[in-house]
């Protein structure tokens, strides 16, 4: 037998001495037809079970009651989904490697970030590696709001290194050998690295170098 909020259910348990009464019977079965008729919108209370059904809208209204301040409005649904399941662990290690590493893996098949005392850089300074994306303005502009609201105030970011999933052949660069289609974007000028045989200068971006690498 189903405990469902159908009307029948709940006549069922109608005791007799409202059953018998003809008036407050007929007031029994109006309550138990609007009961019935709402039941199934009780389940839009739901959040934390619903995230991978929620709509669009209500989910940006969602990122902004729990402050999810990295939220991009911009963003794929299916990574709006992912940003807002992982919130709540960004929010826990605020301030940390982990932190900027799980808000950025949400939107990315991989995040790696690199602290300065790994590559030998500047006290305090970091890189970010995100691999599965073609970056524009806008995301890039995003990535680096979400980077500086998740790290701590005393680190800097000096790099940020976006890797395609596909294999192009760099036929407009001076190089004729195939490799990985690397974008590395920067905060402030800093050298060509060693290893790209060719860069190209974009405007609109508050990066600026392009490099293609070998397979090496």
């Amino acid at each position: 037998m189903s405990n469902a909020l159908t009307v029948e259910n709940m006549l069922r348990v109608l005791p007799d001495i409202l059953r018998n009464n003809t008036e407050l019977y007929a007031l029994a079965v109006g309550f138990a037809e609007t009961v019935a008729k709402l039941a199934p919108q009780t389940d839009k209370a739901r959040i934390y079970t619903r995230i991978d059904t929620l709509d669009e809208q209500l989910l940006d209204i969602l990122a902004v009651d729990f402050k999810v301040d990295w939220w991009d409005p911009n963003a794929p649904l299916d990574k709006k989904r992912k940003v807002f399941k992982e919130s709540w662990s960004v929010h826990k290690s605020l301030g940390t490697k982990a932190a900027v590493e799980r808000a950025l893996t949400a939107l990315f098949e991989a995040t790696t970030v690199t602290e300065w005392f790994e590559y030998g850089g500047d006290p305090f300074t970091f890189r970010v590696s995100l691999l599965g994306a073609n970056p524009n303005p806008e995301l890039h502009a995003a990535i680096l709001r979400a980077v500086e609201i998740t790290k701590n105030a005393r680190s800097h970011l000096d790099r940020i290194t976006y890797t395609t999933a596909h294999h192009y052949t760099a036929t407009d660069c001076a190089a004729t050998y195939a490799g990985d289609y690397v974008r590395e974007f920067y905060s402030e000028e800093i050298p060509i690295p060693a290893h790209a045989t060719a860069y190209t200068a974009h405007a609109g971006y508050d990066t600026i170098r392009e490099a293609y690498t070998s397979n090496d």
